[in-house]
């Protein structure tokens, strides 16, 4: 920043304990507020904005709704989807108690039932972090992305793998700058929100329960889980919202991501695959942003530990499934507010004990998604259309038709 710049800026610092608790706060947060003016000026930079915001304690308020359209051709195998659904309505209020220790709430109210999405205490440090509550487990890379930054309007097959949102607790540590971040957790497998484990709704029942499962059918599991990035222009915080790209047009980032669950308490079987005894999982991916063009690369692998009932013994046995996912994808700016995408996804529900199976008996699902993205900066309203090419794997039996068209309109405040 110029030096001119620096001190128009704290003299905003030093002015901001005047507006708080007044009507006249908003005015500094909002889109066409003190503090946006100042970063559409190039007064002050997205990190200058971001610690000029946490100075003082504050309540926040944010949402998004989704409206969504789908068709999806049908014939004897899928049936024909036609289909106008609120796909999300959700309110994000998050409040600073202290300077160091805040909380966010999240509800859920898309889908038809409300659910919590996020409810956690955070506690931040200069380096190290630290969640405590019903929060994301850090695992892959779009798993973690905000709505508003998806390119699609979907996320990918990879980010089934990931757990979703879980109650436990985890500590973030990172460089100041912000580039190389690490956290680590335990979270508690048999509470997960509707809404990250209804996965399944969201890809219209493509892929089996089998393909969303984590953790085991135990009592009192736990999941550990890690996961280490990169970027090279940093983040504003580990959740996928990338700082500082629009500053100078370029960004490399990668990441490794793991987790695993502790052996089930029990073996009881009713059926021929019912309890999972245990899951491990790991994940790595790569982007990268130059100009106009952005691609990235993820893959996700996990092992799956059931218990089998043999009907002529009448005993259990564990037995293992492999289930791995890749997704490619790039896009491309045409102008401003309008891009182009294209994403290559595979998804093997079991390639190695070959139990699983996708819903119509497919031993792996191979999908095409052509996307167009238009995004509204001054309503912050984003309209996708995306075409999903879709091929199922048959082992036995015919493959459906069922190709999809989705529209969806968001809007976000």
């Amino acid at each position: 920043m110029k030096l001119a710049n620096k001190v128009l800026a704290r003299t905003v610092l030093m002015a901001l304990p005047a507006f708080a608790g007044t009507a006249s706060a908003v005015e500094l947060y909002n889109e066409a507020g003190i503090l946006a003016t100042l970063k559409k000026n190039s007064v002050v930079s997205e990190r200058d904005l971001q610690a000029i915001k946490n100075e003082f304690p504050r309540m926040e308020i944010k949402g998004g709704v989704q409206f969504q359209y789908v068709n999806a051709a049908g014939d004897a195998v899928a049936k024909k989807v036609n289909e106008f659904d609120l796909r999300r309505a959700n309110l994000s209020l998050s409040g600073r108690i202290s300077e160091k220790v805040s909380v966010v709430i999240e509800p859920e109210y898309g889908k038809g039932l409300p659910s919590i999405r996020d409810a956690y205490i955070a506690f931040r440090g200069p380096i190290v972090g630290a969640f405590a509550g019903n929060h994301r487990v850090p695992f892959g890379a779009e798993a973690l992305q905000n709505d508003m930054n998806l390119r699609f309007v979907e996320r990918s097959m990879t980010s089934q793998i990931s757990p979703g949102r879980m109650v436990g607790v985890s500590a973030l540590a990172s460089l100041p700058d912000n580039k190389l971040m690490a956290q680590a957790g335990v979270w508690n497998t048999n509470i997960n929100s509707k809404s990250e484990a209804g996965l399944i709704n969201d890809k219209l029942s493509d892929n089996q329960i089998f393909s969303t499962l984590t953790g085991n059918g135990g009592d009192g599991i736990m999941v550990p889980a890690f996961r280490l990035g990169y970027s090279t222009v940093g983040r504003e915080d580990f959740y996928g919202r990338s700082g500082g790209v629009e500053d100078d047009g370029f960004n490399a980032a990668v990441g490794f991501s793991y987790y695993s669950s502790s052996p089930a308490t029990n073996n009881v079987t009713t059926v021929a695959v019912t309890a999972l005894n245990g899951a491990k999982a790991f994940a790595g991916d790569a982007s990268l942003k130059f100009g106009r063009f952005s691609g990235d690369v993820e893959y996700a692998s996990r092992s799956l530990d059931w218990w089998q009932l043999n009907a002529l013994t009448n005993t259990s046995a564990i037995v293992s499934s492999a289930q791995t996912s890749y997704a490619i994808g790039v896009s491309a700016n045409v102008i401003e507010g309008l891009s182009l995408a294209a994403r290559m996804e595979s998804f093997v529900y079991d390639g190695t004990g070959k139990v699983l199976k996708g819903m119509y008996g497919q031993d792996q699902d191979k999908w095409t998604t052509l996307g167009v993205n238009y995004f509204s900066k001054e309503s912050n309203t984003k309209v996708q259309l995306n075409y999903i090419q879709k091929q199922e794997v048959m082992s036995v039996g015919a493959a459906p038709n069922n190709n999809t068209l989705q529209v969806q309109v968001s809007s976000f405040f």
